[in-house]
């Protein structure tokens, strides 16, 4: 081993005879003093919340919240960012996918969003009479438009 790491045989043996450092030392006992501690408080020192699972339904039975599961809480915080504008990298990278699909199985959109981002059309569509005269067509037409985005909608 001493010819692969390329170091004498004498200095090897020198250095696993030295005696540990001082912060080796307090280490040692840091790691020894928390392992009492964490056998004696019954394996729940050292976590969160001892039972996550336990805790998280307890949480829930006190607010009074029916089926409400801990990954709901995943597809809600997805929603959210998207309703309020993040671009789905964004919230790829927040929630920890790897590809973009399963963000979007995550981020679902409430109807009342929908509802809000085709109106945006209609304000588009109400500048843009605004500017320009219409004509008896294109008022057809912009109508026709109306009528499938509130169809889509509903």
């Amino acid at each position: 081993m001493c010819r692969v790491l390329e170091i004498s045989t004498s200095g090897y043996y020198a250095w696993r005879q030295r005696p540990p450092s001082q912060r080796a030392r307090e280490d040692a006992r840091l790691q020894e003093r928390i392992g009492t501690i964490h056998q004696e408080s019954r394996g729940t020192y050292g976590t969160p919340f001892g039972d996550a699972r336990r805790s998280f339904k307890t949480a829930v039975n006190r607010a009074g919240l029916p089926d409400i599961r801990w990954h709901d809480l995943r597809h809600t915080f997805a929603s959210w960012l998207v309703e309020r504008g993040a671009d789905l990298y964004t919230v790829q990278e927040l929630m920890g996918h790897t590809s973009l699909s399963m963000t979007r199985r995550y981020a679902h959109l409430s109807p009342g969003h929908k509802r809000a981002a085709i109106e945006l059309i209609g304000k588009r569509e109400a500048a843009r009479a605004a500017t320009y005269p219409a004509t008896r067509s294109s008022e057809a037409k912009a109508q026709r438009r109306r009528d499938v985005s509130q169809a889509i909608v509903e």
